[in-house]
């Protein structure tokens, strides 16, 4: 797990210019650093050592004679046996890394070498006798890859937007109105656009490459997970044993690693169930669970956390706020996200910091179960098992959903925008936080979705294994992975998650409904797959919090000044955000009456959104 950057033929930018990207991500690889050159072209690397920590597995980093350099981030789990079988066919190694193993794939099988690792991964090869530039992606996008192409024909990348902030003047970068529209109105949806809020600033999605020589650029769809997804009419128990059997064997293959590896545990069904199969695969007492408390706040699971930590033998390891440092964290919090979210991540980036601190380079954690197997409540909408609340779309569907319903309104019914107008449909349709956006901005374009390739064949009588699928792909998990990269890798820890292991997503979109959500309980293939492994209390929760901090409560305490201090600061949102609406609604409601979640995560992504840009503008010089 590393950081990357680079740039193909391009005189934009210089090997300074790359030296200070990739000084922008250091905290990605703290444990060293590299830098090779062409004449117009550069790859920079941060190392992040967990296989083979010796030297000679530095980057960028050239197999043998062929000609052939990497810069790469993430692990191919998977690199034993496909070491086995280039070493059948004739090819040698000189170090133990799985990078090197990538690149000898690379030379012997070429782009589809990327369909035998199984694991995750943004990585650059350079062939320097061709001249030609592949960037690749993993499957699912669990590692992130930005780039841009230059007014030349080049082009240029990094693992972050940080890194195009270093040299911010000289890439002339400006704020993307488009893309920060979409982001306001549908948060968890930009990253499965394929945009950022920086113009001509992409993000490459999963199962992606980018295929470059002088003359051209050609985008590849490596992986469709349609193509491998065939229906299952086994027995439920079957299904259940299977299933426990992949998720076993995707934690085994994640526990290579020549550093010490831990979990993060939240008390929920996903990360206990890591937490058990971490467990049952070696001594219970050398695996250390990290959980968060927020004691006496409805956002604690510790209890839950401590259950598990009793039925399994595992070492628990309490992470705690210090109220005093909380303004501090926030702010850094902010400013690593890189990103608008209705929520605040600082409970995650706590972790992960004492997880570093403790001397965890690596965590196996539960995320993209929710978005696999149906965790969340919107989902009860297409139980087809007879679950029947009629009114369940109205009573969960979100915020951002009757937002998109709003703007549509107002296109289809008005020819002429006044804020009264606006007004009156934000309070019809849900509360006075639509009224902060400024009008013209509201009704202007957003972003789509990027087309998906779905196996129609399977999914036509199945609305959930529809909406499942375009959120896995497109219009959750992509936000989420962004979310806990970055989060994780600003202390230079790397998430590793068992239930993105590609078999097993590809065994889980070929059940039927039922294992998923059957009379409103959901993920309950897992939870079947689970019986005995973890405590009944944790396995049959009907509950769900997630990650989430006490922002509703903190508002209105610890953060209050900083928040008042913040919101008479302008900021280049300003142009679309109506700075003294917001302000009215956090001094008449959330200053006032707190513990309202639901006003807050809207606060939040608006306020936040706010700070983060006059950060960025004022540190980096990006601007309108």
């Amino acid at each position: 797990m590393c950081g990357i950057a680079g740039y193909f033929q391009t005189a934009l930018i210089n090997p300074h210019d790359l030296a200070q990207m990739s000084s922008a991500i250091a905290h990605r690889g703290p444990d060293g650093s590299g830098l090779k050159t062409w004449s117009t072209t550069a790859l920079a690397h941060r190392r992040l050592s967990i296989l083979d920590l010796s030297e000679n597995a530095s980057q960028p980093m050239r197999y043998s004679d062929s000609g052939l350099w990497i810069t790469y981030n993430g692990e191919i789990y998977n690199y034993l046996e496909i070491r086995s079988e280039l070493e059948s066919l004739g090819y040698s190694f000189r170090t133990n890394s799985d990078t090197e193993v990538i690149l000898a794939a690379f030379d012997r099988w070429d782009i589809s070498a990327f369909n035998r690792f199984n694991g995750m991964w943004a990585l650059a090869i350079y062939d320097e006798r061709k001249q030609r530039l592949v960037l690749s992606v993993d499957r699912f996008g669990v590692k992130p890859l930005y780039y841009m192409t230059t007014a030349d024909g080049g082009i240029i990348f990094a693992s972050e937007l940080k890194a195009f902030f270093a040299v911010a003047r000289k890439l002339n970068l400006k704020w993307d109105e488009k893309g920060i529209r979409t982001a306001l109105l549908s948060p968890l949806k930009l990253e499965g656009t394929g945009h950022t809020v920086i113009k001509n600033l992409s993000s490459m999605g999963g199962g992606e490459a980018l295929d470059a020589s002088p003359k051209s650029i050609n985008k590849i769809q490596w992986w469709n997970t349609a193509d491998h997804i065939e229906a299952n009419f086994k027995e439920p128990r079957h299904n259940a044993d299977e299933f426990l059997n992949l998720l076993t064997d995707a934690v085994r293959i994640r526990l290579r690693s020549d550093v010490p590896v831990a979990s993060s545990l939240s008390g929920g069904l996903d990360s206990s169930a890591i937490v058990a199969i971490l467990s049952r695969l070696g001594s219970a007492q050398n695996q250390t669970a990290f959980v968060h408390a927020f004691e006496n706040t409805r956002h604690d699971e510790s209890n839950f956390a401590k259950k598990t930590i009793a039925h399994t033998g595992v070492l628990g390891k309490w992470v705690t706020l210090d109220e005093t440092n909380l303004v501090n964290e926030i702010s850094r919090s902010i400013y690593a996200s890189e990103s608008f979210y209705p929520g605040s991540q600082d409970a995650a980036k706590r972790i992960y910091k004492s997880q570093k601190e403790n001397g965890f380079s690596v965590t196996i954690d539960g995320h993209g179960a929710d978005e696999l197997l149906a965790g969340y409540t919107h989902y009860f909408p297409y139980d087809s098992s007879g679950f029947n609340l009629n009114n369940i779309r109205a009573l969960t569907g979100s915020f951002f959903e009757w937002k998109h319903l709003a703007a549509n309104y107002l296109k289809k019914n008005f020819t002429s925008y006044t804020n009264d107008t606006v007004r009156v449909l934000a309070g019809r349709f849900y509360d006075p936080v639509l009224s902060t956006l400024k009008l013209p901005f509201l009704l202007g374009e957003t972003y789509s979705t990027k087309p998906l390739k779905t196996p129609e064949s399977l999914f036509r009588s199945s609305p959930l294994a529809r909406v499942l699928f375009y959120d896995f792909h497109r219009n959750i998990l992509p936000r989420i992975l962004k979310n806990f990269d970055v989060t994780s890798m600003s202390h230079g820890v790397e998430v590793r998650m068992p239930f993105l292991d590609h078999r097993l997503v590809t065994f889980s979109f070929s059940l039927p409904d039922t294992s998923r959500l059957k009379n409103g309980i959901t993920k309950v293939i897992l939870r079947e797959a689970t019986r005995g492994l973890i405590p009944e209390e944790v396995r049959t929760r009907s509950d769900k919090m997630g990650l989430n901090s006490p922002l509703s409560v903190w508002l209105s305490g610890p953060l209050k000044e900083w928040v008042l201090d913040s919101l008479e600061s302008p900021s280049p949102i300003d142009s679309v955000l109506a700075r003294k609406k917001i302000r009215a609604i956090y001094r008449n409601h959330l200053m006032k009456v707190p513990g309202n979640w639901s006003l807050a995560s809207k606060f939040w992504l608006q306020y936040s959104a706010r700070h983060w840009m006059r950060e960025v503008s004022s540190q980096h010089g990006v601007s309108w």
